[in-house]
């Protein structure tokens, strides 16, 4: 499976949704002011910070965190497992 991850500017995302508006009286009242808004930057569309993803979409949040702990935690255990092993030998080996 190939995963495409696109980073859409914040302004283009804007646009879109302001075109898309289910209210007609919200979308654009021309097309030349959708299409000069996808070619430059509106600066209204740029003081706008997207959410954070926990508030944007907490499933995926949580779903993401969860893969990253189910594949870091057995390194984890490898690496703690390999620091006690070391610790054991060489604190038998003192006592020699």
């Amino acid at each position: 499976m190939i995963l495409f991850i696109l980073v859409v500017p914040i302004w283009v995302d804007e646009a879109l949704k302001k075109a898309l508006q289910l209210d007609p009286y919200n979308r654009y009242d021309q097309l030349s002011e959708f299409i000069y808004d996808l070619k430059k930057p509106n600066k209204k569309f740029l003081n706008k910070k997207r959410p954070p993803l926990i508030e944007r979409s907490p499933e995926k949040f949580w779903q993401s965190n969860f893969f990253y702990l189910i594949y870091d935690n057995p390194i984890l255990i490898i690496q703690i497992n390999i620091f006690y092993k070391h610790l054991y030998i060489k604190h038998t080996y003192n006592e020699l």
